[in-house]
């Protein structure tokens, strides 16, 4: 949905399009709030809060750096390429996540 939604804001300037758009991401951004970080703290071997930390502060540290980025993108060409690459770096992780191959421990552990 976030991907998407930004796909959108690289077409020529609309009202519509920019408000579909607007809603489309903030529902997409809900479900990026907390399913990466458990996602994290649940592939990680020792599942101790450290990876979480440092996953954490480079979620930060991309907080602060993406949108000085896009700022410059926008000063340099236009909004459009700004969103444009906003959508890659969503398109990139989304990608990743298709490509994620399912635990097979979590088929052998015991349940409650």
């Amino acid at each position: 949905m976030a991907t998407g939604s930004m796909l959108i804001l690289v077409l020529p300037p609309a009202i519509g399009a920019f408000l579909f758009s607007m809603a489309l991401f903030g529902l997409g951004a809900s479900l990026l709030a907390s399913a990466p970080a458990a996602l994290v703290a649940d592939v990680s071997p020792a599942r101790g809060g450290r990876v979480v930390a440092v996953f954490q502060m480079s979620a930060d540290l991309g907080a602060i750096a993406g949108p000085l980025i896009a700022g410059w993108l926008t000063d340099v060409a236009s909004f459009q390429v700004a969103f444009a690459v906003s959508a890659a770096v969503l398109g990139a992780s989304l990608l990743s996540a298709l490509a994620m191959r399912p635990d097979k421990r979590a088929a052998t552990r015991p349940t409650a």
